[in-house]
């Protein structure tokens, strides 16, 4: 069984300058039920993350570890067989891939395919998925899916 959870890619300012960071799963964070993102800490009751942030959005954990036993998460980008680069995207309760090819393009359309969506099980629970390594996230490491 999947475990629930979560990490919050977090923008704020501090000292007049804008910082980004990845908030492991085990920060102050609470998500309702209604998907809005809460913060507090061992002295304060829970209230509306946008009072500290410009930018925090939950990213939820896909259930599958790559092959150095890192949990891949929405919005993280995989490396996989033949060196091929994908993003994992998070809709509709599914988690799927869209691959790239050498030149950063999309390789499918996740609408007009829909057996598709199922892909990042159907990769990690084949003989791919032992190839699959976590190389970054789209917030953090924007570089990887740019062209060359």
């Amino acid at each position: 069984m999947k475990e629930n959870k979560f990490r919050v890619y977090c923008e704020f300012e501090f000292e007049g300058e804008l910082k980004k960071c990845m908030e492991s799963p085990a920060s102050w964070f609470l998500l309702s039920q209604t998907g809005k993102l809460w913060t507090y800490d061992p002295v304060e009751i829970p209230h509306p993350i946008e009072k500290e942030y410009k930018v925090a959005i939950p990213l939820f954990y896909s259930g599958f570890k790559d092959i150095n036993k890192v949990e891949i998460y929405e919005a993280d980008i995989i490396q996989g067989f033949q060196d091929r680069k994908g993003l994992i995207e998070f809709s509709d309760g599914i988690f799927r891939v869209i691959f790239f090819d050498k030149e950063m393009k999309a390789l499918a359309d996740f609408e007009k395919v829909p057996h598709i969506q199922t892909a990042l099980g159907t990769l990690m629970n084949g003989m791919q998925g032992k190839y699959v390594r976590v190389i970054g996230n789209k917030y953090m490491n924007k570089k990887i899916l740019e062209k060359s």
